[in-house]
């Protein structure tokens, strides 16, 4: 392969001006810009997972027919991974100098981190599992700006809590025991986000969702868990979300208030 080599932009893009940033950070009180950066998948995408020929019928004829060996190697060693995949590999991975980054798979594809260990089969002709994800990518903006200024690079809510929340949606009260329906391993991971008795944040067939008021919630508790001064605090937070195939970059700017 040989390299392509481009001249320079001749200038600036008529309408678009340069900017500098307006909240420059102050190294005398430890200031800190934090950088988020999540890309969500395709459908059936994951730079990870070696697709067997067992869930793809075609592919397995194909092999058959060919008498070619199964594949043993993922998507990234095969490269036919997406753009997405390759644009998560570009953005700087910095937890010290503020650079958080997530790659989520695509629905119909392994996620094992959200108790999907192998692809569910609703995922690719349905979505099933998309909801998941995008909590899932919320819950990693709260993280990242915790673990920025806390001690250690600590968390604020375990990876236990954060399946948790991806993979349970609201739950009824038991009447005869007073209890939600919901097991004991679920509802010790659900109580240090006090979602104990209430469940996870999935949608509800009528569309109804502890996301939104979870999210506030965090939010709103995240301040008082910070550290006090003289350890770092997060001056302005960026975060771009990429998703595939039709969200192009949407960046946006957080400043504490």
């Amino acid at each position: 392969m040989s390299e392509v080599s481009a001249s320079p932009h001749p200038g600036n893009t008529a309408d678009v001006t340069a900017t500098v940033p307006t909240l420059p950070c102050r190294a005398e009180k430890c200031e800190l810009n934090i950088h988020i950066g999540i890309f969500f998948d395709g459908t059936g995408n994951n730079q990870g997972w070696v697709e067997k020929a067992d869930g793809n019928w075609r592919q397995g004829l194909a092999n058959w027919w060919s008498e070619r060996k199964p594949n043993t190697l993922t998507q990234l060693e095969q490269r036919s991974d997406s753009n997405v995949a390759r644009l998560f590999r570009s953005y700087p991975n910095d937890p010290v100098g503020g650079y958080f980054r997530l790659y989520v798979p695509g629905v119909g594809t392994p996620f094992p981190e959200l108790g999907e260990p192998e692809p569910r089969g609703s995922g690719a002709g349905f979505g099933a599992g998309g909801d998941g994800r995008i909590n899932y990518g919320i819950l990693h903006v709260l993280n990242s700006m915790y673990q920025a200024i806390s001690l250690g690079n600590r968390r604020l809510i375990s990876p236990e809590t954060i399946k948790a929340l991806c993979t349970e949606g609201m739950v009824g009260i038991n009447p005869r025991t007073n209890e939600p329906n919901l097991s004991k391993q679920t509802q010790a991971a659900l109580k240090p986000v006090g979602m104990d008795r209430k469940g996870g944040l999935l949608m509800s067939l009528t569309h109804v969702s502890h996301r939104e008021p979870s999210s506030k919630l965090s939010s709103r508790s995240l301040r008082p868990r910070l550290p006090a001064p003289p350890n770092r605090s997060w001056w302005r937070c960026s975060l771009m979300c990429l998703g595939f195939p039709e969200a192009p970059p949407r960046p946006g700017r957080f400043a504490p208030g």
